[in-house]
């Protein structure tokens, strides 16, 4: 209708007659397509493909014959390179946005598709809900003709946000499908979106190219998040978005995830669109199968998309103990021991889920640990004050460790971090993973570990244990020298057959400084007994991710033995071979326990963390670097009585002298001699071959 005349009816476009049984050129009904490859056939649906005369030209339309419409829906229009524009949807338009009979107009627009879909006869060829994304968003369209499609289901029951997670977390308004999208090219075969900051800048996204829409996600996911959406809550949903971009600017540009290469991705750095095993972690914009949008399959544990390039032979990621126990992060989670991903932890007054990202953001973390000496840091401490409907994982936004105030030394505060022989970094360069474990593993988080329930694994007052924040000072018994021997003075040494210096012969700073129970290196006896506390930090004992020992417990402490056999775990870095603790294991010694029953901490439980009786002498004493034992052997066999050394002599000519790696006394003569006891010195000294004699 047009002011009340009629333009068009049934009959305008219909045959009511039928369809022609034959060609003709006077044919009402068949068309000769005039198109590259065309054929002459009759026009579907009694369509006739002669308009001019069933068409009124009030409007001064230029009708375009023979109107084609062979096929559907192939030939509703004709695109871009098609002229002449004479399909079903075309013949009589001139003055239309989209399709008409001359070159003015948008020849793509929904090309392929049906067009009575959006254009309904009964609503006179107007568009059905104009406007509406939703109207013709709600079903896969342009049927590639191999099960896919070229515009895939957004609305609805199948659609993308129905999935599990997605943007818009209640029903989604136009609005918020406008606030991303620019529509300039909409139906073109082009989706583009519109910079949050600023709308004039646009990007046209490219599948083969994911990474140029990083600035697009992260010009909202910043600060001041969509200055098109009104602000941090962009959508209408109200959900905030998280500011991946970081407060400065410099959390995600920072992040080891931007910054490196990964062999997965061809050596590029990772962006925010991919298929979670190269390219980036997730999805698309709408929504996910799985949570945060991430590009897993449903009901997959979300660790999976870490492991997809933690594993091995992609991301190497040695163990804290080194490669040997694993060189990945995969290989460290499939270990007898580890931290169990997925199992509820309490933070706070919530009830979270332990996930890797619950101490490694991953758009935060700038390293792996062997990077600590670069400034970097591969955790970020867990988020406790948002709810688990927000954030489950209770996953952290800010690096802990990187720089100074987040150090091991910070953490000793008066005390001292010494660096553990197995290991590299020092207090200045090591993170406080104190602090960070403690939040969970410290006074007030988790559960205390009881009789009941010996798998909880919280209640750690680390500040009040001697192996933390407590010093521990002289410990307890033995006084300057062994009850076994006496100590003088090294004078009137002159004289003996030794070869080298006095100092090399006769040293006067003998393995124990001078104590019974003593401490290895890096934890300087000397500075112990005078005061200093030796602070230790959680992973100079525990892996971090998994071991094949009870409670992640490292395989080389100290350079040592990582075990549950507690006097060679103590031994790492206690030497405690004495009269004291002769045929005693340190769990059930009774200086190391609160009460008749509680051994270590409480019954049952073995654990270096509080020792019930731990105090020490709570004194100090400064050594005296001029005393050295007097050993002395009362005849050729076994020492019996006071001495207690247990020694023997051999029967061939020879000297004495210090096995520095094996910690024994050997022979360098022919016939080696055994020796059954293990003695206090740790320097060279040397006994005369004559029967009776006394060695100094």
């Amino acid at each position: 209708m047009n002011n009340g005349a009629l333009i068009v009816d049934c009959s305008s476009c219909h045959n009511p007659h039928g369809t022609d049984a034959t060609y003709s050129p006077d044919s009402q009904t068949w068309s000769v397509d005039p198109h590259p490859g065309g054929v002459t056939a009759p026009n579907r649906d009694h369509i006739r493909s002669k308009t001019t005369s069933y068409v009124r030209d009030v409007l001064g339309i230029q009708r375009l014959e023979p109107t084609v419409f062979q096929q559907r829906p192939a030939h509703f229009a004709f695109g871009e390179t098609q002229a002449p524009w004479n399909g079903i949807c075309q013949t009589c338009h001139q003055n239309t946005a989209y399709h008409t009979n001359n070159g003015n107009a948008n020849h793509d627009h929904n090309l392929g598709l049906v067009c009575t879909e959006c254009h309904p006869h009964k609503e006179g060829f107007l568009p059905r809900g104009a406007g509406d994304c939703a109207f013709c968003h709600n079903v896969p369209r342009g049927d590639n003709g191999d099960g896919t499609f070229r515009r895939r289901q957004i609305f609805d029951a199948n659609g993308d946000f129905m999935k599990a997670s997605h943007h818009v977390k209640s029903n989604v308004q136009v609005s918020d499908c406008r606030t991303c999208h620019n529509l300039d090219a909409h139906a073109r075969g082009v989706v583009r979106l519109q910079d949050q900051d600023d709308p004039n800048v646009q990007y046209d996204y490219d599948p083969a190219n994911p990474a140029a829409l990083e600035a697009f996600c992260l010009s909202c996911h910043d600060a001041d998040g969509s200055l098109i959406g009104g602000g941090t809550r962009p959508f209408s949903d109200g959900v905030s978005v998280p500011d991946v971009k970081g407060a400065l600017g410099s959390e995600w540009v920072n992040a080891a995830h931007k910054t490196r290469g990964y062999a997965n991705n061809g050596g590029n750095p990772l962006t925010c669109l991919g298929d979670g095993s190269g390219g980036g972690c997730h999805s698309n914009g709408h929504a996910s199968d799985n949570e945060k949008l991430l590009s897993l399959p449903a009901g997959q544990a979300v660790n999976q998309l870490c492991f997809n390039c933690h594993t091995d032979g992609a991301v190497v990621n040695d163990a804290i103990s080194g490669p040997g126990l694993a060189s990945s992060i995969e290989t460290a989670f499939n270990l007898s021991a580890v931290h169990n991903l997925e199992t509820s932890f309490q933070g706070g007054s919530y009830t979270f889920s332990l996930q890797c990202t619950t101490c490694h953001n991953p758009h935060v973390v700038t390293g792996k640990h062997t990077d600590a000496a670069t400034g970097h840091s591969p955790v970020t401490r867990p988020d406790f004050s948002r709810s688990p409907a927000d954030n489950p994982r209770a996953m952290g936004s800010t690096l802990w460790g990187a720089v100074a105030g987040q150090k091991a030394a910070d953490y000793a505060g008066g005390g001292t971090y010494s660096t553990p022989r197995s290991d590299v970094f020092d207090g200045t360069q090591l993170p406080d993973y104190n602090s960070m474990c403690l939040d969970c593993h410290g006074v007030g988080a988790m559960p205390t570990p009881s009789q009941d329930n010996p798998n909880d694994h919280g209640g750690i007052n680390w500040a009040g244990d001697p192996h933390g924040g407590q010093s521990a000072n002289v410990p307890n018994g033995g006084g300057l020298v062994p009850d076994w021997w006496t100590a003088g003075r090294a004078t009137g040494w002159d004289g003996d057959d030794c070869i080298g210096t006095e100092t090399d012969c006769w040293p006067v700073i003998t393995r124990g400084k001078g104590e019974q129970i003593w401490t290895r290196p890096p934890y300087n006896q000397e500075e112990r007994i005078a005061g200093a506390n030796f602070v230790l930090q959680c992973v100079d004992c525990h892996e971090a991710h998994g071991s094949n020992n009870s409670s992640m417990i490292r395989t080389n402490p100290n350079g040592g033995t990582g075990t549950w056999i507690w006097n060679t775990m103590c031994n790492n870095c206690h030497y405690y071979y004495s009269d004291w603790h002769a045929g005693m294991a340190c769990g059930n010694a009774s200086c190391h326990v609160s009460n008749g029953e509680d051994r270590m901490y409480w019954t049952g439980t073995n654990t270096l963390h509080q020792m019930g009786s731990s105090s020490g002498a709570s004194g100090v004493r400064a050594f005296d670097p001029t005393l050295v034992a007097n050993l002395r052997f009362e005849n050729n066999l076994n020492d019996s009585g006071d001495w207690r050394l247990h020694s023997r002599w051999f029967d061939t000519a020879g000297s004495f002298v210090m096995d520095q790696a094996a910690a024994r006394w050997r022979s360098t003569a022919t016939s080696p001699s055994s020796w059954g006891q293990e003695t206090v010195s740790g320097r060279r000294t040397r006994a005369s071959t004559a029967p009776g004699s006394t060695p100094r």
